[in-house]
Order: C-alpha cells, then structure tokens, then sequence
C-alpha cells in the first residue's frame, strides 16, 4: 500500500484524486491493524484532497471531479470516521472530526443530479436559461476532463512521457476553462 501511494503521488502528484484513494487505502490497512493513530494521519491528508477542488494545482470550490473521487470513496470516508473516532474518542476536538467525516461519506451526488436536471430542463429566456446553458458546459467540460484523466493514468502505466505532458497539458487547460465556467 505505501509503494502504490508514492507511485500515484510521484506520477500523478499528490492533490490526485488516486492519491487520496491511496492514503485512504493505506488508512483502511492501518485501522484493521489496530494502528488508529496512523490511519487517523492518512485520513486527514486524504481529506482535503477530497473535499476541496480536482483542480491538481489547488484551488477553492469542489469541482465534479473532486465529487466523483468524494463519491467513490464513501467506503473509505466510513473508515476514517470510525478511526478518528476510535484514536481520539476521548476529546470534543476527535468527536467532531469524526462526526465531519462521517458527514463527508454520507453526502452523495443526488442533491447536485437533482439541481443540474432541474436547471438542464429550464425552459424560456432570461437568467435561468443561461444558467442551464453553463451547467450543461460544465458538464461537458466534465465528461471531457475525465475521459483526459483517464488517457493520463493510461500514459503513467505505459511510460509515455510526451502523452503524460499532453495529458497535464489538457487537464490543465480543462480546469482552466471550469474555473472561467465556475466563476460565471
């Protein structure tokens, strides 16, 4: 589990969503050994990285792709729930950490799927339309930002350094025109 973390954070960078995946593995590892206090260090390093932007380079507002990577590692969230929980039982400070976690895991996508379609099947003119028009860019710049993440994780496996520089490339650029749509 450590070499697979710093393989991922070495040819992805550590704000990739597979790096949290990694950490939160690791962290699930450590918690079945007993071994709360490390799983609770893994878990927090994981935490922003899923709760924050999937904009690789930092940033502010969650974008779809940190909820995707937020959505998928519901499992995981539980089990760093039940470790910081389980480390730090005894103080307010380790309660409501845990208890935020456990938030974090319990949130889907439902409420964002519900909003989007709403507004994807707003009809008529004026402020509503736009906004259906730039939801339906974001979701398109989405859709492409993850088929690129995944041509990335393909260059990685493969050793294709020009198609990984392609790939950050066009990440780069997608989360760019995301930030422009997210701003509007």
């Amino acid at each position: 589990m450590r070499r697979s973390l710093t393989i991922f954070e070495q040819s992805l960078g550590p704000q990739h969503p597979n790096a949290a995946l990694g950490l939160n593995n690791l962290a699930v590892l450590r918690a079945g050994l007993g071994d709360s206090g490390e799983a609770t260090q893994l878990h927090r390093r994981a935490k922003p990285i899923m709760t924050t932007s999937g904009d690789y380079r930092g940033g502010g507002e969650r974008s779809g792709i940190a909820r995707a990577a937020l959505g998928a590692a519901t499992w995981a969230l539980r089990g760093s729930a039940r470790a910081i929980y389980r480390a730090n039982a005894r103080s307010a400070e380790g309660l409501e950490e845990g208890f935020e976690m456990a938030q974090w895991a319990l949130q889907t996508g439902a409420a964002d799927a519900l909003t989007q379609m709403s507004v994807r099947f707003a009809k008529g003119a004026g402020p509503l339309a736009k906004l259906a028009q730039l939801v339906r860019q974001r979701q398109d710049l989405l859709a492409r930002r993850q088929g690129e993440d995944k041509r990335l994780l393909v260059a990685v496996g493969s050793v294709d350094n020009t198609a990984v520089q392609v790939s950050r490339a066009a990440i780069a650029q997608l989360d760019d025109q995301l930030a422009v749509n997210d701003r509007r």
